[in-house]
């Protein structure tokens, strides 16, 4: 985009400074995930989830290890100090979202792979 000669010096275009504001705020705020608020309107979530499935779930779609392919390395112990929950814990939740069928850990090679409600 050519600058005009009515604008003044040191102008830059809307467009260009939108696309500029975009890319500095992904740089600040990291990795954005969008997430559908139909998670907490799903049937299964609101008839079978504890709240401590919601937040353990919530977690694994949305923590810094996540991406777009669904398959990432995350080991127990950083889920524990990520979640806050203890071992105990986080091994019966990631067993019990595995009975769900909406998770798949294997403690052998830490890789985790979620399925979207």
């Amino acid at each position: 985009m050519e600058y005009r000669a009515d604008w003044p010096p040191g102008a830059i275009p809307r467009r260009r400074l939108r696309k500029e504001n975009a890319k500095k705020e992904r740089e600040k705020n990291g990795n954005i995930k969008k997430h559908k608020c139909v998670f907490w309107t799903d049937a299964r979530v609101v008839d079978e989830f504890t709240p401590e499935d919601k937040y353990f779930y919530l977690y694994v779609l949305t923590n810094p290890h996540t991406n777009l392919a669904g398959c990432y390395e995350i080991s127990i112990k950083q889920m524990v100090n990520e979640t806050g929950y203890n071992r105990d814990t986080v091994e019966r939740l990631l067993d019990r979202f595995g009975a769900y069928g909406l998770l798949e850990y294997s403690r052998e090679t830490r890789v985790a792979g979620f399925e979207l409600v």
